[in-house]
Order: structure tokens, then C-alpha cells, then sequence
């Protein structure tokens, strides 16, 4: 043995860095030697100041120390765990899977959730469909495929099934059973003794149709966490296991070779003399094989009548007699256990579960002071009693002295122990930069050097810290981490531009809109492509993936449950256009005001109440654009009082809304329709987003018809009359954001509305939903045609150059 192969303890290298012992005290010396080099000339140990130098450098190598713990110990919580949801951290099986996308991934959805599906097939529909129409063919487990009730529930729920798991523009084009290719099995085999001939032949029966047609094989997540998650969680998270998508098998079944070596691993089969494979014809044939063209799976038929048994069990030469009663109930056992066996597991455990420990308090804060030599007179035991004043006095200056290098590596404990705030979703965060007053348990008598006490101390820590912190910014980088950890980004600073500055500041709404986008974030990115379920109907959270990230991205609402116009009519309003307002509201039109004064914002407890201009019940497009701005309105005085009047058509004209004796009242009426217009315009804030091959045509193919209208298309309707929707600049920002969001092969079509277009469009959409959603969906059709006429014309307005944008 060679001296290099004794074991030995690594000599202690110096921190590149410079954060260690060394090299700190090193950069002090040459701090402060550049500072006061002129009168500081003794830098030895004996040195007081070089004392206090390594007392401070031995400190901050605790903070270094403290910073290099692993990740996970800085999120732990008060019980030892992670606050997943609230850091936006998920475990792998949840940020990995994701909502159905490729055919492949719709088997597995099939397979996982119904037990009775041996095999199925996922195909872009044939027949001059147009792209998104998806057939669906499923082969059902034997003992199912000639029982007509079971086998429409089957498909019922299958159908269910995909619409909650439905892709943007796809539909269902036809789904079914697959046809079948009747084989059976004839020959002798040979058997031993020692097992009943009824339980032979039916474990023959099974092997071969696991064979011939073989369940698809599932293996718990857990088995299996060990190797590559991505592959592991690519497509849906199944409930009962993960499903290779290798596992699905093409329309032909098995060789008669591969039966041969089937039959022959059969607990009690001794030899095969002759083993065939019969087709529907009674001919011998090689292989157990489909017809992909016609829909057909191969199927071994199970006998059911003697005469149907062709296959002959001989025991010591003798043919043995099965009772076919006892051996189709074992084969059902058989069966049946085999699916216990496959659905009767449950992923509800996390497969790769957050860590979880017990992490160090990183606030804890040992002073310096309780290092420094027992001469200085600091630290727990302070001087003693006879020690003269002079002398005290001294130490408690030299205690006020490091005070302030305590504070600060206090407060940046402080901010290690409070990063899972920094990092988390938590609206009510107020700060980014922490502090932590240093009381007498952490330094005896310090809180004597408080003037104003320790709760002045706390006050004048706070208003230092948010004199330097940019909260708005330094919290929304923070966000911006989180969000990247999803590969999305939140960059709608533009919405600063459009906000109608009533409510909370622009950075608190921004950061709370980041926050309700984050939260969204990983469930969106999952379902990026899912659609809504119409056999639902309106509901609330029945919307398209991509409408819900469109509404948090715009601060819009993607209506669900209601029309937009709902609130509009439930109050009653007409909507007339601008040049009828003042005839149809019964009021004084003048084209000019020489001389007036714009009102001017007031609070809302100084103009309290309801604006009576609105028991007119009549509202215009100026009005309900711009009805929200104090600056549209007017005040002119006369010799009988006050006159408020609101500009129409970009103050060509102006409407006389109301007299008043008191100029205050005017501006104070001018104020409650302002904000009375902004609220009844905010609950107008929604779109629809429409998918346009759900209004093909039940009854004929497109074929030679379509002119590309339902295949892969959308229309995204907006209302064009909020102050916010009808500026041109908003617009181009939900058309650019509409494009960055879509998918790259879905078109959709951004098309603004007024309120009589959109009054007519939702009464056709949502008559066309409940039918959509009803029993008799062939219902529909009519309505269907109509929305899609009036869609295409809409669409045919926006290309000449009329869409109001």
C-alpha cells in the first residue's frame, strides 16, 4: 500500500470566492488600509480594531454559511414541508402529464378509464371530413361484444369521456365498436393429470385470447419512478398505472406459431399433437389477423355449444369430457380477476413526493459582541458593578458602534428565513427587503440605546428598508422566476396603459393579476389545447383552456354562464346610436360650449348615490365608451344655475344630461354617472370564443363545400363599446396577444362587435349551446347554420376593411 492510498483529510482550500475567514479579513485590511492608511498604521493582532475587523469577518462566514443549504431547506415550512401549491411548485406527475393531445394519447385516456377496452383506435375521420373530426373504434372485452345494453353504456361513457378531454376545433367524427374476425381453435392436446380438464381448457382459451387480442398492460407509476420521468409522464396521468404507448397493438392479432408456444406454457398441457387456427369459413389459416379498412379486429370465438368445441383434451389417450357451463365460469373468473388486477390499483399516493424535513431556523442571530474578549465589556455579561461610569459609557458607545453591522446581518438573515414569502403566491406580501429588531435577549441592554423604544426602532428599520426597496419590480422578478420554472412569461405592462386608474394602484393590480396567472399557469400549460365540454352546456369553468389564459392575460372574462349583454338587458337600457341619443333621451343638443369647465374626479363617499340620468334607461356608443372618463363631461353655468353636459362624437355635439342649482352638485352628478357607466361597462368585459367545426353540418359531408371555414378555425368575439375594448390601441393588443396564444395550427378570427351584433350573436350562440348540450343534438343543426352564416359574414366585413379595430 502506497502512502496516496491511506485515507486522509483533504487540505482546506480558500474560497475562490473570497468569503471565507481569510479572505474577508484580507478585504477589510485592504478597506480599511485605503481608508485611513494616513493615521492607522498597526494592523497587527493586538490591534482593537483589527479584533473587531475578525469579529465582524467571523460573522458574515456564518452568513455564508447559511446561504449554502440545498434549495429545498429555505422553502420548509413551519410542519417540515413544502407549500407546493403556494410556491407554484408541483411534484413531476402533475407538471409533467398533460391534457390528451395525439391520438396516442387518447388511447391511453380510453384505456385507463375503461376497464372493459381491450384495444382502441384513434383516426383522423376519412370520408372528405374536414381536419379535427377524430373516429373512434373501440374492441371490447369478449363477454361484452354480443350484449347490446352494455355496449351502448360503454360507449356512452367513452363518449363523455372525450368530450372532457376534447382539443381545440376536434370533434368526435364517428365512434364504435370494431367489427370482428371470428377465428377458433381446433386440435388435440395432450394433458396430465392432477388438474381438472375444464380448468386446462379454459386456461387455454385465456392465454390464447390474451394472445389473439391482449389487454393492454398498465404498471403502477411507482414501479417505475426510478427512470425517466419525462417518458414516464409524457401524455395524460393515467389512474390505474402508466400505459406504454408500445403496448397498443395494430389490427392483426397473433401467428399460429406464437399460439403453438402460448398453448404450451399451460399449466398441465403435456403436448400438442395438433394445434390449428380456424377462420370463419372453417378454413385453416396461418395467422389470427384484421381488416384495417373495414374496421375489423381479429377475435377468438369462445365456444359456447358443444358443437362448437373443436379443440379435444386426451388424458392417457382418452378424449376427456368438459362441462362447458363450469368452463365458460372460469374463463369468466379468469377474465375478471385479470381486470381486478388492472383497474384496481390507484395512483392517489404522490409518485415523487416534495421533500420533506426539518430545516434551521435561518433568523437565529448570534451578535458579534458575544465574541469579542470579556475586556471590552460587551456580550452576555456586560462589565462588572464596580466598573466606574466613564467606563460604562464607553462600552455602551462602542455597543451603539456595532449595532449597525449587527442590524444588517440580522436583517439579511431575516430575508433568508422569509424567502419562501418572497417566492410565494401570497397577495397580501407588502415588502421584499425583512428586518428583524435586535432586543435584550439577543444583546442585554440593547434595547437601552432605543430613544423611541422599540416599537420606534421597528418604524424607523421599516421606512429605511422602503425608502431603497422597488417593491413593484423586485416582487414581480420574483414572480417572473416562478413563472419561468412553467416556460410562461407575463408581459402585459401595456395593460398600464388602459387601466381607468379607479381601484387599487396600476403595480398592486399588475402584481395581482401576475399572481391569479401564476396560480393558473401549470393547469393551463397542461390543458394548453383543451376545449370545453357542449354536452355540459354553460357552466361555470366550462371554457376552453385558451379563453381562460386570453382572460387573464387581458383582465377580460371569458363568459362561461352568461351572455355579455346580460347585464345591459336586465336593467333595461336601449341602445341607440349617437346621433339619436338626445331625441330618444329627451334632451337639449348643442353643437358648441363656449366657456365650460370639465368636471373634475371627486371621491366616492363626496358623491355618494345613484346618477339620475340613468332612470332614462337610455345609453348610446359615446356614452358607454366614454362614459367612464370625468373628463368627457361638462359644466356651464347660466343665469339660473349650473348645466352638465357630456360630448358626443368626439365633442362635436354635446348632450344637456341634468340642471343644477349648485355648481358642486353638477360636478358631483357628472362623477356618479361616471362611475356608474365604468361598473355597468365592467361587468360587459367578456368574449366568446368560438370553435367553428362544432357548426359543420350534421347531415351531409364537407366535401367540395367547405371553403375552409370549419377546419381548424376559431372566432374570438369581443364587444367593441367599453372604454376599454373600443380604444385602437387595446384592440391591437388582444390581437397580438390572441395570435401569440392560439396554437400554430388554429386560425382565429378577432371580430369586434357593437351591441346590437352581439345581442343577435349571443342570442343565436346560446340557443345554439343548449341545443348543442341536449339528447337530440340533430337539433341544433338550424341554429348551427345560422351562427355560422352570421360568422362568415361578420368575417367577410372584417377583410374589406370595416372591422372595427
Amino acid at each position: 500500500m502506497t502512502p496516496s492510498d491511506l485515507p486522509s483529510i483533504e487540505k482546506c482550500q480558500s474560497d475562490p470566492a473570497g468569503l471565507d475567514f481569510d479572505g474577508l479579513r484580507r478585504a477589510g485590511i485592504d478597506l480599511l488600509q485605503a481608508l485611513c492608511g494616513q493615521g492607522w498604521t498597526d494592523y497587527n493582532l493586538h490591534d482593537p480594531g483589527v479584533t473587531l475587523l475578525e469579529q465582524l469577518c467571523y460573522g458574515l462566514t456564518d452568513l455564508v454559511y447559511r446561504t449554502g443549504f440545498a434549495t429545498e431547506d429555505y422553502l420548509f415550512g413551519p410542519q417540515g414541508r413544502i407549500d407546493g401549491p403556494g410556491l407554484a411548485l408541483l411534484p413531476p406527475e402533475e407538471a409533467l402529464s398533460c391534457h390528451p393531445l395525439t391520438p396516442e394519447d387518447y388511447r391511453k385516456l380510453f384505456a385507463d378509464a375503461l376497464p372493459e377496452v381491450r384495444n382502441v383506435w384513434v383516426e383522423p375521420a376519412g370520408d372528405g371530413a374536414p381536419p379535427g373530426l377524430l373516429d373512434i373504434h373501440f374492441q371490447l372485452a369478449e363477454q361484452l361484444q354480443d350484449d347490446e345494453d352494455r355496449v351502448r353504456e360503454v360507449l356512452a361513457r367513452a363518449t363523455a369521456l372525450y368530450h372532457r378531454h376534447r382539443n381545440l376545433c376536434e370533434d368526435i367524427g364517428k365512434i364504435g365498436v370494431a367489427g370482428h374476425q371470428d377465428y377458433r381453435l381446433a386440435g388435440e392436446i395432450e394433458i396430465a393429470s392432477g388438474r381438472p380438464a375444464r380448468d386446462i381448457l379454459a386456461d387455454i382459451y385465456f392465454a390464447c385470447l390474451a394472445a389473439i387480442s391482449p389487454p393492454i398492460p398498465q404498471r403502477p407509476y411507482h414501479d417505475l419512478a426510478d427512470g425517466d420521468l419525462d417518458q414516464l409522464f409524457d401524455g395524460p396521468l393515467g389512474q390505474h398505472g402508466h400505459i406504454d404507448a408500445r403496448a397498443f397493438r395494430p389490427w392483426n392479432g397473433a401467428t399460429l406459431s406464437e399460439l403453438v408456444r402460448t398453448v404450451g406454457a399451460v399449466d398441465g398441457v403435456r403436448r400438442i399433437a395438433t394445434l390449428e387456427l380456424l377462420d370463419g369459413d372453417g378454413q385453416p389459416c396461418q395467422a389470427a389477423v384484421g381488416d384495417p379498412t373495414a374496421k375489423r379486429a381479429p377475435r377468438l370465438a369462445i365456444p359456447r355449444r358443444p358443437a362448437e368445441l373443436h379443440l379435444k383434451l386426451r388424458l392417457a389417450g382418452q378424449e376427456r369430457a368438459v362441462a362447458l357451463p363450469e368452463f365458460l365460469d372460469r374463463l369468466e373468473r379468469l377474465a375478471f380477476a385479470a381486470d381486478s388486477r388492472r383497474h384496481g390499483r390507484s395512483s392517489s399516493e404522490p409518485i415523487s413526493p416534495l421533500p420533506t424535513g426539518s430545516a434551521p431556523v435561518f433568523a437565529d442571530y448570534t451578535s458579534v459582541q458575544h465574541h469579542l474578549p470579556p475586556i471590552y465589556g460587551l456580550g452576555q455579561y456586560g462589565l462588572p458593578e464596580s466598573a466606574p461610569a466613564l467606563r460604562r459609557a464607553q462600552a455602551r458607545q462602542l455597543q451603539a458602534y456595532l449595532l449597525l453591522f449587527d442590524q444588517i446581518m440580522a436583517n439579511f438573515l431575516q430575508g433568508l428565513d422569509e424567502l419562501p414569502r418572497l417566492f410565494s403566491l401570497d397577495e397580501t406580501l407588502d415588502r421584499t427587503y425583512f428586518h428583524r429588531v435586535l432586543d435584550n435577549r439577543d444583546l442585554p441592554g440593547i434595547e437601552a440605546l432605543y430613544p423611541a423604544g422599540r416599537d420606534g426602532i421597528e418604524a424607523g428599520l421599516r421606512r429605511i428598508l422602503d425608502e431603497v426597496d422597488d417593491f413593484g419590480d423586485r416582487r414581480s422578478r420574483a414572480l417572473d422566476f416562478l413563472l419561468a420554472l412553467h416556460g410562461e412569461k407575463f408581459s402585459q405592462h401595456t395593460l398600464r396603459n388602459f387601466s381607468t386608474g379607479a381601484g387599487r394602484p396600476l403595480d398592486e393590480e399588475l402584481l395581482r393579476d401576475k399572481i391569479a396567472y401564476l396560480r393558473r399557469a401549470p393547469d393551463l400549460n397542461a390543458r394548453r389545447m383543451a376545449a370545453f365540454d357542449y354536452l355540459r352546456g354553460p357552466a361555470a369553468g366550462n371554457i376552453p383552456a385558451l379563453a381562460e389564459k386570453l382572460g387573464l392575460l387581458l383582465r377580460l372574462n371569458p363568459q362561461a354562464r352568461h351572455p355579455v349583454t346580460v347585464q345591459i338587458r336586465a336593467r333595461g337600457f336601449r341602445i341607440v346610436r349617437d346621433q339619436d341619443f338626445c331625441r330618444e333621451a329627451g334632451i337639449e343638443s348643442v353643437p358648441a360650449l363656449p366657456g365650460a369647465e370639465e368636471a373634475v374626479p371627486l371621491p366616492p363617499e363626496v358623491a355618494a348615490g345613484e346618477a339620475a340620468f340613468l332612470a332614462k334607461g337610455v345609453l348610446c356608443p359615446a356614452l358607454m365608451s366614454g362614459g367612464g372618463d370625468p373628463a368627457r363631461y361638462r359644466v356651464v353655468a347660466d343665469g339660473q344655475g349650473f348645466r352638465l353636459y357630456f360630448a358626443l362624437e368626439d365633442g362635436q355635439a354635446y348632450g344637456l344630461l341634468s340642471r343644477h342649482g349648485d355648481k358642486r352638485e353638477a360636478v358631483a352628478e357628472a362623477n356618479r354617472l361616471s362611475r356608474a357607466i365604468e361598473a355597468l361597462m365592467a361587468e360587459t368585459l367578456g368574449f366568446h370564443l368560438v370553435e367553428h367545426i362544432l357548426l359543420r353540418p350534421g347531415d351531409a359531408s364537407l366535401q367540395g363545400s367547405d371553403d375552409g371555414f370549419h377546419a381548424c378555425r376559431a372566432s374570438a368575439v369581443f364587444p367593441a363599446w367599453s372604454s376599454r375594448l373600443a380604444n385602437p390601441e387595446f384592440r391591437k393588443v388582444v390581437e397580438e396577444t390572441v395570435f401569440l396564444c392560439s396554437p400554430a395550427h388554429v386560425q382565429v378570427d378577432v371580430l369586434w362587435l357593437d351591441y346590437d351584433q352581439m345581442a343577435m350573436f349571443e342570442r343565436l350562440y346560446w340557443q345554439w349551446l343548449r341545443q348543442k348540450s341536449a339528447p337530440a343534438a340533430s337539433a341544433a343543426d338550424d341554429v348551427a347554420r345560422l351562427l355560422a352564416l352570421f360568422l362568415r359574414r361578420c368575417r367577410d366585413k372584417a377583410g374589406e376593411g370595416t372591422r372595427r379595430v
